[in-house]
C-alpha cells in the first residue's frame, strides 16, 4: 500500500514517546507519530482524529488506566482498528489478556533498535490487513445493497458469496445457493454451452456478455442477460438481470411508440377533425393499454364543469358523450389535475386525488384504477383524458403514464388543429373580402409588419409603381422601396419620410409625391395597432392624382383667367364704347351721317367683343375656336373702331400673314396693341405689323419702305412696332402686369397689355418687347411655340 500511516502513540513517559516517535518514522518514512502520554487525552486524541487515525499503540502500565483498559474503551466504538501493546511487562498473562480484548498484536519492548523496525513492520501489516478489510466490508456492503443481482464464484465453480438480488432472482435465499456449483441454477443445454464456449472464451478474454437461460426453483426458464469478469484467483463475477420483465417492457414500449405515430400522423388529428380525431385516441389507447374504457373531457368556456365528449367501452366497442361533471363538486380531482401531468391512481377509491368521484363515477361505472393525464393548451387546463380498469386494481407502470400524457398531448394537437381549422376558415373569408376590397379600391395598398416584411398588397400597388408580382410577393420590403424611389423626383426626400414613419409607429401621415414623369401621387399611411395597443406594422396607401391636380391648376389659371379678364374686357369695350360717344356727338353737332357709319361701326365691333365674351364664358377658355385668320383685314377692322388714328398709318408690312387662333381673341389683341400706340403716340403715331420669319426670330421680312423683300417664308410669328415713344427698358418687365401705365393723366388702366399677354398665354404664345427696328418706338414680338 502507498497511502501513509498515521501512528497515534500512548505512553505515560514523555521521552520514550520521543523515543519511538523518531525511530519509526526513520524506519519507515509512510509512518508519522502523533504522541500522548496518558489514556485520556489519547482517548480524546483519537476521537478528535478518528478518521485519520491509521493504528495505535500503547503501553500497558499507565496512571489511572492500563493498556487492556484503554483497548477496551477503543473496542467499544472502533472495533477493527488496528490496536498493538507495546509494553515492558513481558507476560503469557498479559499478552493472553490483549488479544482476548481484541488487540490486534503484542510486542514487549527490547533493548537495540532491532524493536523498533519490528514495531514498524507489525504496524505496516496490521494497517494493511486493516485497510483491505475495510474495502472488502464496504464492496460486500455495496454487493448487499445492489439492485443488480451478484455473485461471486470460485475456481471450482462454486458460489463463494451472492447478494440477496441474485438468490432471489432465481426463488432462492442467499443461504441456499452459498457452497452450491452454479451448474445447479442452469438447465443441462446452457451448461454444456457454458462449458463448451463461454467459460473458454472468458479464461482466454478476461470477460464474457451475452444472453443465456437459467432455471428458477419452480422449474421454469428466466431469460437473463449475464455478464462474467475473471478474478485473479482463478473464479469470477458474474452479474445477472433478468430480461423477462425488460423484454416485456421492451415490447410494451414499441407498440406505444407505434401507436403514438399512428395516432399523431392519422389524417383526422392533422385536418383538426376533432370528433373522428379521439375516436381514434380512444380506441387505440384501449387497445395499448389494455383497459376496457377509455374517454376524454373537456372543460366548458367558463372552467366551471367537465364534459365527456367522447366516452368508448372496448368490450362493447360503442362511443358515447354528454355526462357531466361539475368542478366544484369534486375539488380534489380537479386540483389534482391542474397539478399533475398525469395521475396513476392504483386504486381509485382510496386514492386522495380521485375518491370523490367513487359515489357519482366510480362506483356507477364500476371503476377501480385511474390513469389520467392533464390537457393543456397555454399553460392552461383545458380537459382530461382517462383509462379505466375495472374489477380489480392496478399499477401502472413509468412507461404507461408516459404513453398517457403522450396520449393527451395528441389530443390537445386535434383539438389545436380543429381551431386553426376554424380559425384558418374565418381567417380565408376574411382574407377573401378583404382582397375583394383590395382590388375594388382606386388606391394601390400595401401593408409590411413590424420587420419590415411585406404581409399584403393589391394589384393597383404594382400597377402604380410597375413593381413585378414575385418581386412583391418575395416580401422584401427593401427591394421594393428602391425601385419606388427611381421613380420619384425626389429619391432622397422619400426615403428620408418612409424611415422617420418606420421610426414612429405612431404617426399617421398624408402628403403628395411628385414622381419624376411628372405624374403626382397621393400618399397616405397609418400604423396597424391592435386593441391592445400593439404595433404590428404599417398601412400605405397611393392614389394617381395627376389629372386632379392637372384640372386643380386648370382651374387655378382659369381662375386667373377670369378675374383678370373681368378688368380686361372692362378696358377693351372702353374703347369702340369711346368711340360711338365720339361720333355721335359729333353727329350731332354737324350732322355728318359719315360719323353714324362710324359709330355703327363701333358699336358692330361692341357686339363682337359681347359674342367673345360669351364664348368664353361657356367655353371657360379665352382661346375657344381656332382657325387660320389672316391677320391684315383685322388690322384694318381694329383701326376703323380707333378714335384717333388715320387709318393710313398703320401698315401691314406683308402681303399675308396668317395665324392660327381664335379671331375674336386676336381682334382685342391687336385692338389692345395698336390702342396703346395711339394713346401713347398720338394721332399722328404710325405703326407696323409684319410676319417674323424662321430661322432669326427678331428678323421680319419687311424693308425700310414697307415693301416685302422675296418670298416670304411660313411666319414664326407677327410684330407690331410704332414711332411713339417707346418703352424705358427698365419699364419692361411690369409692361404686362394689371394696372401697370406709364400714362400720367387718369385716362390709364394699365389692363390694356395685361389683356394682350393673357391672349397671347392662351394661345401658347409668347410676347417681347424691344426697339422698333424701323420706326423709333416701341416693337412687340409675337412668336408661335413649336
Amino acid at each position: 500500500m502507498s497511502d501513509g500511516i498515521r501512528v497515534l502513540h500512548v505512553d505515560d513517559q514523555p521521552e520514550f514517546g520521543e523515543l519511538v516517535a523518531t525511530f519509526l518514522e526513520r524506519v519507515n518514512d509512510r509512518i508519522t507519530v502523533v504522541s500522548e502520554t496518558s489514556v485520556d487525552a489519547g482517548r480524546d486524541r483519537l476521537d478528535a482524529e478518528a478518521d485519520r487515525i491509521d493504528c495505535i499503540v500503547s503501553d500497558y502500565d499507565m496512571p489511572g488506566m492500563n493498556g487492556i483498559a484503554f483497548l477496551e474503551t477503543v473496542r467499544e466504538e472502533y472495533p477493527a482498528l488496528p490496536f498493538i501493546l507495546f509494553t515492558g511487562k513481558g507476560s503469557e498473562e498479559v499478552a493472553s489478556e490483549a488479544i482476548a480484548a481484541g488487540a490486534t498484536d503484542y510486542l514487549q519492548k527490547r533493548g537495540g533498535t532491532e524493536q523498533y523496525e519490528l514495531l514498524a513492520n507489525r504496524i505496516g501489516n496490521a494497517v494493511e490487513q486493516y485497510r483491505y478489510e475495510a474495502e472488502r466490508n464496504r464492496v460486500y456492503q455495496a454487493l448487499e445493497t445492489a439492485t443488480q443481482a451478484i455473485g461471486l464464484i470460485d475456481e471450482d465453480g462454486h458460489y463463494i458469496y451472492l447478494n440477496e438480488a441474485y438468490a432471489n432472482l432465481y426463488g432462492y435465499e442467499p443461504a441456499d445457493l452459498l457452497g452450491e456449483h452454479w451448474e445447479m441454477l442452469y438447465p443441462e443445454e446452457e451448461t454444456k454451452r457454458f462449458n463448451e464456449e463461454i467459460l473458454p472464451r472468458l479464461a482466454e478474454e478476461g470477460r464474457w456478455t451475452g444472453q443465456s437461460y437459467g432455471r428458477h426453483a419452480d422449474g421454469t426458464t428466466i431469460p437473463e442477460r449475464l455478464s462474467l469478469a475473471q478474478l485473479d484467483t482463478g473464479g469470477h463475477v458474474c452479474v445477472v438481470q433478468d430480461i423477462s420483465e425488460q423484454r416485456r417492457r421492451r415490447q410494451r414500449q414499441q407498440r406505444q411508440r407505434e401507436a403514438l405515430l399512428d395516432l399523431v400522423t392519422h389524417e383526422a388529428v392533422i385536418s383538426g377533425s376533432f370528433d373522428r380525431a379521439i375516436r381514434q385516441v380512444t380506441e387505440t389507447a384501449t387497445d395499448v393499454l389494455e383497459v376496457p374504457v377509455a374517454n376524454v373531457w373537456l372543460f366548458d368556456q367558463h372552467g366551471t364543469a367537465l364534459r365527456c365528449v367522447d366516452h368508448y367501452d372496448r368490450e362493447a366497442d360503442t362511443h358515447r358523450n354528454g355526462q357531466e361533471l361539475l368542478a366544484e363538486e369534486y375539488a380534489e380531482y380537479v386540483s389534482a389535475i391542474e397539478d399533475n401531468r398525469a395521475i396513476a391512481a392504483t386504486d381509485a377509491r382510496a386514492d386522495d386525488r380521485t375518491s370523490g368521484l367513487t359515489n357519482d363515477y366510480l362506483d356507477p361505472n364500476d371503476v377501480s384504477a385511474l390513469l389520467d393525464a392533464t390537457l393543456r393548451s397555454e399553460g392552461e387546463v383545458v380537459g382530461v383524458v382517462c383509462h379505466e380498469e375495472r374489477e380489480e386494481t392496478r399499477e401502472w407502470t413509468d412507461d404507461e403514464v408516459q404513453f398517457a400524457t403522450d396520449v393527451a398531448e395528441i389530443v390537445h394537437r386535434a383539438l389545436r388543429n380543429r381551431d386553426r381549422r376554424e380559425q384558418q376558415a374565418e381567417l380565408e373569408f376574411q382574407r377573401s373580402l378583404l382582397h375583394a376590397q383590395q382590388d375594388a379600391i382606386l388606391d394601390g395598398l400595401i401593408v409590411v409588419d413590424e420587420n419590415r416584411r411585406i404581409v399584403s398588397y393589391n394589384d393597383r400597388f404594382a400597377e402604380l409603381w410597375d413593381v413585378p408580382l414575385d418581386v412583391l410577393e418575395d416580401g422584401d420590403d427593401t427591394v421594393v422601396l428602391d425601385q419606388v424611389a427611381r421613380q420619384v423626383a425626389d429619391p432622397e426626400a422619400f426615403r428620408d419620410l418612409v424611415d422617420r414613419l418606420y421610426d414612429d409607429p405612431t404617426t399617421t401621415s398624408r402628403d403628395e409625391i411628385d414622381l419624376a414623369d411628372g405624374r403626382v401621387y397621393d400618399r397616405y399611411t397609418t400604423p396597424v395597432t391592435g386593441e391592445d395597443g400593439t404595433h404590428y406594422g404599417r398601412l400605405w396607401m397611393f392614389r394617381d392624382v395627376t389629372e386632379r391636380k392637372h384640372r386643380e391648376r386648370r382651374l387655378e389659371r382659369q381662375t386667373e383667367q377670369f378675374e383678370e379678364l373681368a378688368s380686361v374686357v372692362s378696358h377693351d369695350l372702353q374703347t369702340p364704347i369711346s368711340t360711338v360717344r365720339g361720333r355721335l356727338e359729333l353727329a350731332l353737332e354737324d350732322g355728318d351721317a359719315d360719323h353714324i357709319e362710324a359709330a355703327v361701326r363701333a358699336l358692330d365691333r361692341v357686339d363682337d367683343l359681347r359674342e367673345d365674351l360669351v364664348s368664353v364664358l361657356r367655353s371657360r377658355e379665352i382661346v375657344s375656336e381656332t382657325g387660320t385668320v389672316d391677320l391684315a383685314p383685322l388690322v384694318g377692322t381694329v383701326s376703323e373702331t380707333i378714335e384717333g388714328i388715320d387709318g393710313d398709318r398703320v401698315a401691314v408690312v406683308d402681303e399675308a400673314i396668317r395665324v392660327v387662333g381664335d379671331e375674336n381673341a386676336l381682334l382685342r389683341l391687336l385692338q389692345n396693341l395698336i390702342g396703346n400706340s395711339v394713346e401713347h403716340g398720338g394721332s399722328d403715331v404710325r405703326v407696323r405689323i409684319g410676319a417674323l420669319s424662321g430661322g432669326d426670330a427678331s428678323a421680319d421680312t419687311s424693308g425700310d419702305d414697307g415693301a416685302s423683300v422675296g418670298a416670304a417664308p411660313e411666319p414664326r410669328g407677327f410684330f407690331l412696332e410704332d414711332s411713339g415713344p417707346g418703352i424705358p427698358p427698365e419699364d419692361r418687365d411690369d409692361v404686362f402686369e394689371p394696372g401697370f401705365t406709364t400714362k400720367t393723366d387718369e385716362n390709364g388702366t394699365g389692363m390694356g397689355m395685361a389683356s394682350v399677354e393673357q391672349i397671347v398665354d392662351a394661345h401658347g404664345w409668347t410676347i417681347t418687347i424691344d426697339d422698333a427696328a424701323v420706326l423709333d418706338g416701341v416693337r412687340f414680338e409675337i412668336r408661335f411655340n413649336g
